[in-house]
């Protein structure tokens, strides 16, 4: 396959780029069920849960990092070709493990594989003609897929084939990922020139820092949800169920996403995102027991808020850096926020009583206000300037 000059994927290759990222994220969503089977069957510990989570997540942001560092534009379907295969390694291995120490290390190896894979999509997304909204779209296949095999395996596989069963399965879609590689450009051209100055600044410091503290502020409320939900009056299959409802509106917010994130006005837009999050998390907090519906539809509006305001975090950081450089980095960010929020927020929890998790969410929804503002004052013109034709 010749090289093609950016801005001009085929559709199968912007397929191809989706669904390679969407595996690499597909654990996000495996998580509770491949997680929650481990502790079931006595494999891991309750304790250990949050650390393999936290572990891999972290990986995979750490995962992009480096790729974006070491790996060729000029290999890329070779790249594609070997973490594909050592996912599939990895997922296979895990049914010999045991113990929280081994899985986390495992998971956390898969997580670097797994940001390696996302870190050729990003590549791939930055470079087309409309970076924002074809995020939009990889969340929106991203979590369908998610949903999907989450049921499919909860449903089907697991109840008769136990744990590993799941990685299994895990193992045989990385396999039959390797169907994509055709459809995988064998390169890419490079951003910028050799001559273009370095993207490192202050600037970009607080671009990354509003993903990262809008991904904490959601990644702490999505990690205490069941907790929450069951203190407020919800039993177990009530929010499992809610669970469902809700990644069904981050599907329907990410499809809104796509038809508005080159509408809006871009800064107040996303300090909207912020306000909403924030208030979400103090109606949490202060709901009286037994209020389920009222949570139920703070949670579908979560949801909705989760997916619709992450493309904007693409196109902030294009309006910052055109080239695409500072872009390349916000899904380490995002995904780094999704692990330090549950983290820190782990801190809040006394006696399994998870209450005062959502002021959690609400110091970070102010933190990503802050740099914000910090984002407007250090480059008015040019974030003020990404208008609807610009990005």
């Amino acid at each position: 396959m010749t090289t093609k000059p950016p801005f001009q994927f085929s559709r199968f290759e912007k397929a191809a780029a989706l669904m390679l990222g969407s595996l690499a994220l597909l654990i996000l969503g495996l998580q509770p069920v491949l997680l929650g089977e481990l502790v079931a069957e006595h494999q891991i510990t309750m304790e250990g849960v949050g650390i393999v989570a936290m572990g891999e997540i972290f990986a995979i942001g750490i995962g992009v990092i480096l790729a974006e560092k070491f790996f060729s534009i000029h290999r890329l379907r070779w790249i594609a070709c070997v973490t594909i295969i050592l996912l599939a390694v990895i997922n296979v291995i895990m049914v010999r493990g045991s113990g929280d120490t081994a899985f986390t290390i495992l998971r956390m190896f898969a997580g670097l594989i797994e940001g390696a894979m996302l870190w050729l999509t990003t590549s791939m997304i930055v470079r087309t003609a409309h970076p924002d909204q074809m995020a939009g779209l990889f969340l929106m296949v991203q979590t369908f897929l998610q949903a999907l095999v989450t049921l499919f395996l909860a449903r089907y596989v697991m109840p008769s084939g136990g744990w590993q069963s799941g990685f299994v399965a895990l193992a045989i879609l990385a396999l039959l990922s390797l169907l994509l590689l055709p459809f995988i450009p064998t390169q890419l051209t490079t951003l910028v020139d050799e001559t273009t100055p370095p993207v490192a600044s202050g600037m970009t410091v607080f671009v990354l820092a509003v993903p990262f503290a809008f991904l904490s502020a959601i990644g702490a409320l999505w990690a205490y949800m069941d907790p929450l939900g069951r203190a407020v009056g919800f039993g177990a299959i009530g929010v499992q169920t809610l669970i469902a409802w809700v990644l069904l509106l981050q599907i329907i917010g990410s499809a809104v996403a796509i038809l508005l994130v080159r509408k809006l006005p871009l800064l107040i837009t996303m300090s909207v995102g912020a306000v909403l999050i924030g208030a979400i998390a103090l109606v949490i907090y202060v709901l009286p027991t037994g209020n389920t519906l009222i949570f139920a539809m703070l949670c579908l509006g979560f949801g909705f808020v989760w997916q619709f305001f992450m493309p904007f975090q693409i196109r902030l950081a294009m309006a910052a850096d055109p080239a695409g450089r500072v872009a390349m980095l916000v899904p380490a960010s995002q995904l780094l926020g999704c692990a330090f929020g549950p983290l820190i927020a782990s801190f809040s929890v006394t006696n399994d009583n998870a209450a005062s998790v959502p002021l959690v969410s609400i110091g970070f929804a102010g933190v990503m206000v802050v740099a914000l503002l910090l984002v407007w004052r250090r480059n008015r013109g040019s974030v003020q300037s990404a208008t609807v034709t610009k990005y």
